[in-house]
């Protein structure tokens, strides 16, 4: 019998208290390794860097300048994160959180599940839902978003297609069965994202034209009378570096 239990690792309410520390961070940043998927010949799964992971999940004061930071976002937000074990063992994780600024910008009263990662039983997958869920309801919320790292200015979704390529920048890389856990379990898809897989070979005529394009309408300013003008604010266009070859 599998025993499944939702571990609590710290919460953050800014102004008013903080039970996050660096440690449970660890835990919670850690546990994608625990995904075999991830290890298979089938993923593309690319990890974050550990320590800047945690600098991006890290609402507490301490820091290392230069190595671990503290990140802003939690001036406005209130989060918690949690770890599922099944029998003692890590299984999964999932973080709640409220944006006050997105709720005051969109007069919106919406809280936030991310980071989710699981184990493939669905079991472990509702108990973490479960949970973000229950929380977000608990403080008050009306509708829940997600999976989402914050907002949707960042990395947010649930990658339904294309998992031979390997990630894309800010967008996320899961398992294959999260889709079927998340809409199981009751949540239901807004819109599709589409990201465009191409080559250097492909994409540099195009870079090509952009640039013959910035030239000429660099060539049509009006020039500056001004002795102290810097060379490249008179019609001359800046260098660029082309990106190289893979």
């Amino acid at each position: 019998m599998n025993n499944i239990e939702i571990k609590e690792l710290g919460e953050y309410i800014p102004g008013k208290s903080n039970s996050v520390t660096l440690n449970k961070l660890k835990k919670f940043v850690s546990f994608p390794y625990h995904i075999k998927w991830y290890r298979s010949r089938e993923s593309r799964k690319i990890f974050p860097m550990f320590i800047q992971e945690i600098s991006d999940l890290n609402p507490t004061n301490f820091y290392i300048p230069g190595i671990l930071t503290r990140n802003p976002f939690f001036d406005h937000a209130r989060i918690k994160y949690f770890l599922a074990t099944r029998n003692g063992v890590p299984a999964g994780r999932i973080m709640a959180h409220i944006d006050y600024n997105f709720n005051k910008q969109h007069s919106d009263n919406a809280g936030w599940f991310g980071l989710f990662e699981s184990i493939e039983d669905e079991a472990v997958a509702v108990k973490l839902l479960d949970t973000a869920v229950s929380y977000c309801k608990q403080t008050g919320c009306d509708r829940i978003i997600g999976p989402a790292k914050f907002n949707a200015t960042g990395e947010i979704g649930c990658l339904i297609n294309g998992f031979e390529n390997h990630p894309y920048y800010l967008e996320p890389y899961n398992a294959p069965y999260y889709q079927d856990f998340i809409e199981n379990y009751g949540f239901k898809k807004e819109n599709d994202w589409h990201s465009m897989n191409t080559d250097i070979h492909t994409i540099s005529s195009y870079i090509e034209r952009i640039i013959r394009l910035e030239e000429r309408a660099a060539g049509t300013r009006r020039a500056c009378r001004t002795s102290r003008c810097p060379s490249s604010c008179c019609g001359s266009a800046p260098s660029r570096s082309r990106a190289p070859s893979s």
